[in-house]
């Protein structure tokens, strides 16, 4: 299929303001980009629009000639406790706001080709034998949270396939950033010798780093792809090996490692500990690869590392 030229396009993004939102938009230069957010005094400026799923409000001025939608909004999965309020928070946020996209598109004709929608490695959920490698065609985990997420939100995005829309999800594992994310704690957690390691620290930990994952997006934007994609390094750490690889690059050998039991971390995080902190799979980047797609830090190493910390 024929790339795309970004130069002509209107790209509507949601979340811009995260993490992954914000790299997106250092690597869209020259694209005319929109951006929906919850922030109404944000909305008042520039190319923001205001939009809040949770009571169906929406600016649809947003979406007034998109071709590309890149769907990066929902609540933080890390950021809270999962209370019972907020594992709905969790889901609702993810599949309502892909709800009311295709409601607004079904109002009248768009423009819009292709969706590209976040998603998690949740899907696969926790291989404790640590001898599996996850593909995409994988079934979903059917007994934790995260696998229920994954599996309402991808089917919320692939329903707008009915509208015309070529959808494709990117599955992605834990985002390393210097700016944000799951790395800076486990940083800060490096102040004394002591470094920590969560439970056996034997729990897989399939791994991208932020450039790569933008630079994905932009690829399947460009490429016109649609599926599901993982989106990893294909380089799988046990959590262990990172902590020591991070720890070796900032301290040489002048550290120790330290077990946080595993009964301390669920005592004081609940579910979210087992199925965030503890748990982990092989996934296979294999299909990514096969459409093109280079990755700039296939691995951990000290080159990586720099650009990291």
């Amino acid at each position: 299929m024929e790339a795309m030229d970004t130069k002509n396009e209107i790209v509507l993004i949601t979340g811009a303001t995260g993490l992954v939102g914000a790299a997106l938009l250092r690597h869209l230069e020259g694209c005319s980009v929109r951006m929906l957010t919850t922030n109404k005094q944000a909305a008042t400026a520039g190319n923001y629009y205001y939009w809040d799923p949770g009571s169906g409000q929406v600016d649809t001025e947003a979406f007034r000639d998109v071709s590309v939608i890149i769907h990066l909004a929902g609540a933080g999965i890390a950021d809270k406790r999962w209370t019972p309020r907020r594992k709905e928070l969790i889901l609702q946020s993810r599949v309502e706001s892909l709800r009311l996209i295709g409601d607004i598109l079904k109002q009248g004709d768009h423009r819009v080709r292709q969706l590209i929608c976040a998603g998690a490695i949740g899907w696969y959920g926790d291989d404790p034998s640590g001898t599996l490698l996850f593909g995409e065609e994988a079934p979903p985990d059917e007994h934790s949270f995260l696998g229920r997420v994954c599996r309402e939100w991808e089917a919320a995005a692939f329903a707008l396939e009915e509208l015309g829309i070529a959808v494709a999800v990117l599955r992605t594992g834990m985002v390393l950033a210097r700016q944000g994310g799951a790395l800076p704690p486990i940083v800060r957690s490096m102040l004394t010798p002591l470094v920590p390691v969560l439970g056996s620290g034997r729990q897989l930990v399939s791994w991208i780093h932020l450039d790569d994952l933008a630079a994905m997006y932009i690829y399947i934007m460009e490429q016109r792809l649609s599926g599901v994609y993982n989106a990893v390094a294909g380089q799988v750490l046990s959590h262990k090996e990172m902590v020591k690889r991070i720890a070796r690059f900032r301290k040489g050998r002048a550290y120790l490692c330290m077990p946080v039991p595993a009964l301390v971390l669920k005592i004081v995080l609940g579910q979210m500990a087992g199925e965030l902190l503890l748990s982990g799979a092989a996934v296979d980047n294999g299909k990514i690869r096969a459409a093109g797609f280079v990755f700039r830090y296939p691995d951990l190493d000290d080159r990586t590392l720099k650009t990291l910390l």
